[in-house]
C-alpha cells in the first residue's frame, strides 16, 4: 500500500522530489509536520516537502544524492536506480555505505 505520493521533476539537471501527500501511516494530524527536522525544516508541513535531491549519472542508469527521512528528521545519501521500464523507481537510502541502507521501490503513478 502506498505511503504518500511524491512528484519527481528535473530542476537544473538534478532529479528533485515534493511530497503531494501522504496517505499512511494514520497522523495524529491531517497536515502532519515535520517535527524530527533540524534548522529551516524544523515544524514545515510534510505536504509540500522537497525531500528528494539527486544528479542522473551520465550513463542514466542511476543516480546519487540525498534523501529526507519526514519521521525521523534525518538526511540520509540515496541511490536512485528506474526498475520495470521505467514503471518504478529502486530507492535507496544510507549511511556511509549503500551496503548499509534500506531499499524501497517507489510505482509510478499513470
Amino acid at each position: 500500500m502506498a505511503e504518500s505520493l511524491i512528484r519527481i521533476d528535473h530542476v537544473d539537471g538534478q532529479l528533485r522530489g515534493v511530497v503531494l501527500e501522504i496517505f499512511a501511516p494514520p497522523a495524529p494530524s491531517a497536515q502532519p509536520l515535520c517535527e524530527e527536522c533540524v534548522g529551516e525544516l524544523k515544524n514545515q508541513p510534510v505536504v509540500g516537502l522537497s525531500i528528494l535531491r539527486a544528479t542522473p549519472e551520465p550513463n542514466g542508469q542511476q543516480a546519487r544524492g540525498e534523501i529526507l527521512n519526514p519521521e525521523d528528521g534525518r538526511i540520509y545519501q540515496c541511490l536512485l536506480r528506474p526498475i520495470d521500464g521505467g514503471k518504478a523507481l529502486e530507492v535507496r537510502g544510507y549511511i556511509g555505505l549503500p551496503l548499509f541502507g534500506r531499499t524501497q521501490r517507489w510505482v509510478r503513478v499513470p
